[in-house]
Formats: C-alpha cells, sequence, structure tokens
C-alpha cells in the first residue's frame, strides 16, 4: 500500500476536472452531429414532397421512377436513422464506463489520503446517474431521432406504395409502420444503455 503522505487530493481533484470538461465538450459534439442529422432528414423530407406535389402532369412511367427513388432516399435516411440510434446508444455507454473508471480512482484516493475526500464527490457507484434516465438530454436525443426515424420510414412506405399503385390504406399503413419503427428503435436505445447501470 502506498505512504498515504506520497498521495495528494490535488491529483485527483484536477483529473475529476478535466474529465468533467471533456465530457462537457463531447456532449456538445455528440449533439451536433443529432442536429444535423434532424436538418438533414427534415430537409429531404420537405424537398421531396414539394417535388412530388410540384409536378403531377408527368407520364405515369416517370412518376413511378420518382416516387420509387423517394422511397429509396428516405429508406437510406431510415437505416441513417438507426444508425444514429446505435452511436448515441454506444456514446451512452461509452460515457458510463468512464464515470466507473473515474469512480475506481475517486475509490482508490478515498481509502489512501488522510483527506476526508467522501463528501467532495458526488458520484460514487452508488449514486452515479443510471446509464437510462428518462429525462436526460441523452435520451431526448434518442426520442427525437427515433421519432424522426420513424416518420421517415411512413414517408419510405407511403412512396413505395404509390410506386406500386397500392393507394388502399395508404396512410394508416405508413403511419402504423413509422410508429412501429420509432418504438422500435428507442426499445434497441434502451435495451443497449440499461446494462450500464452501475
Amino acid at each position: 500500500m502506498e505512504n498515504k503522505n506520497e498521495l495528494s487530493a490535488d491529483t485527483i481533484l484536477e483529473a475529476e476536472f478535466e474529465y468533467i470538461a471533456t465530457t462537457a465538450t463531447q456532449a456538445n459534439e455528440d449533439r451536433s452531429k443529432v442536429a444535423s442529422f434532424y436538418f438533414v432528414s427534415v430537409g429531404s423530407l420537405i424537398a421531396a414532397i414539394f417535388s412530388a406535389l410540384f409536378d403531377t402532369d408527368q407520364d405515369k412511367e416517370v412518376l413511378q421512377n420518382i416516387y420509387f427513388a423517394f422511397c429509396t432516399l428516405f429508406g437510406f435516411l431510415t437505416i441513417l436513422g438507426y444508425l444514429t440510434i446505435a452511436q448515441l446508444a454506444r456514446l451512452r455507454t461509452a460515457w458510463m464506463d468512464s464515470v466507473k473508471a473515474m469512480n475506481t480512482i475517486k475509490k482508490y484516493y478515498i481509502e489512501n489520503v488522510e483527506t476526508d475526500l467522501k463528501p467532495a464527490f458526488l458520484w460514487t457507484n452508488e449514486y452515479a446517474p443510471k446509464g437510462y434516465k428518462p429525462g436526460s438530454v441523452a435520451n431526448y436525443l434518442a426520442y427525437q431521432v427515433a421519432l424522426l426515424s420513424g416518420l421517415i420510414f411512413a414517408a419510405t412506405i407511403f412512396f413505395f406504395q404509390l410506386g406500386i399503385e397500392q393507394t388502399n390504406c395508404l396512410w394508416p399503413i405508413s403511419i402504423g409502420l413509422g410508429i412501429f419503427i420509432a418504438i422500435l428503435q428507442v426499445f434497441f436505445y434502451w435495451k443497449v444503455v440499461s446494462k450500464t447501470n452501475l
């Protein structure tokens, strides 16, 4: 065991500060990525709908090709939504891994430094946030991406049905499948991040 006089409380406090600064920077970068996905997806959706409505006088075969092109575009954006959810889930688990590592260091210093450091630390393994915390910004971002991805998948199905000239139950099928995809992505996110609870 190290001599208690050789350990400095300043060292752990400096490391804690650096950790907080790093995670804050990472959170801002991640929010930026999610916002970019949001704007690209919504912009594409609006542009596609207006394009489809703008010129309906084209011949049937051309319109079908346009519908299938939209279907492909929105299918790609749905996959991008899933990958964004997976990225958010992995970033949350990586953050929790960092919390666990920092708590291990804190515990070592609490046990081996003469100064009582325990009151200085809010987060220990006992009091750290849960991996899946419904009211957290990370979860709100995941919900936002899942909802948007579900909407985009609904557009995929809508344009696919137009392409194959299936107009019966056009909206109910599209909306129903969109909701299903959104719920599925939220469930996937929950399943991944809830495993990381301390």
